[in-house]
Protein backbone atom coordinates (compact mmCIF):
# COMPACT_ATOMS: atom_id res chain seq x y z
CA UNK A 1 0.00 0.00 0.00
CA UNK A 2 2.65 2.63 1.00
CA UNK A 3 4.18 1.75 -2.56
CA UNK A 4 1.17 2.25 -4.45
CA UNK A 5 1.02 5.85 -2.32
CA UNK A 6 4.34 6.83 -2.63
CA UNK A 7 4.42 6.05 -6.80
CA UNK A 8 1.30 6.49 -7.38
CA UNK A 9 0.39 10.01 -5.54
CA UNK A 10 3.44 11.44 -4.41
CA UNK A 11 3.20 10.82 -0.77
CA UNK A 12 6.27 10.93 1.20
CA UNK A 13 7.44 8.04 3.77
CA UNK A 14 7.30 11.23 6.07
CA UNK A 15 3.43 12.15 5.35
CA UNK A 16 2.39 8.29 5.71
CA UNK A 17 4.02 8.11 9.21
CA UNK A 18 2.51 11.66 10.12
CA UNK A 19 -0.57 10.02 9.37
CA UNK A 20 -0.23 7.04 11.11
CA UNK A 21 0.69 9.41 14.27
CA UNK A 22 -2.12 11.71 13.71
CA UNK A 23 -4.40 8.29 13.82
CA UNK A 24 -2.68 6.98 17.10
CA UNK A 25 -3.39 10.18 19.12
CA UNK A 26 -7.19 10.45 18.39
CA UNK A 27 -7.94 6.29 18.61
CA UNK A 28 -9.07 6.91 21.89
CA UNK A 29 -11.50 9.83 21.41
CA UNK A 30 -13.08 7.12 18.77
CA UNK A 31 -15.01 5.31 20.62
CA UNK A 32 -16.38 8.14 22.80
CA UNK A 33 -19.36 9.37 20.48
CA UNK A 34 -21.56 6.45 20.92
CA UNK A 35 -22.11 6.50 24.59
CA UNK A 36 -22.54 10.25 24.24
CA UNK A 37 -24.70 9.50 21.45
CA UNK A 38 -27.09 7.41 22.68
CA UNK A 39 -27.77 9.52 25.64
CA UNK A 40 -28.93 12.42 23.21
CA UNK A 41 -30.90 9.85 21.59
CA UNK A 42 -32.34 8.64 24.86
CA UNK A 43 -32.92 12.00 25.73
CA UNK A 44 -34.48 13.05 22.52
CA UNK A 45 -37.26 10.08 22.94
CA UNK A 46 -37.96 11.75 26.45
CA UNK A 47 -38.86 14.79 25.01
CA UNK A 48 -40.84 13.18 22.14
CA UNK A 49 -42.93 11.19 25.17
CA UNK A 50 -43.70 14.03 27.10
CA UNK A 51 -44.88 16.61 24.24
CA UNK A 52 -47.29 13.92 23.25
CA UNK A 53 -48.09 13.32 26.62
CA UNK A 54 -49.23 17.00 26.99
CA UNK A 55 -51.05 17.19 23.55
CA UNK A 56 -52.96 14.55 24.58
CA UNK A 57 -53.81 15.96 27.80
CA UNK A 58 -54.99 19.68 26.15
CA UNK A 59 -57.35 17.76 23.70
CA UNK A 60 -58.88 15.94 25.79
CA UNK A 61 -59.30 19.46 28.11
CA UNK A 62 -60.52 21.26 24.56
Amino acid sequence: MQDVLMSDYGVTVSEIEDVKTITSEFQPLIGTAKPEQSAINATKRSVDDHVKEEKYLLNDIG
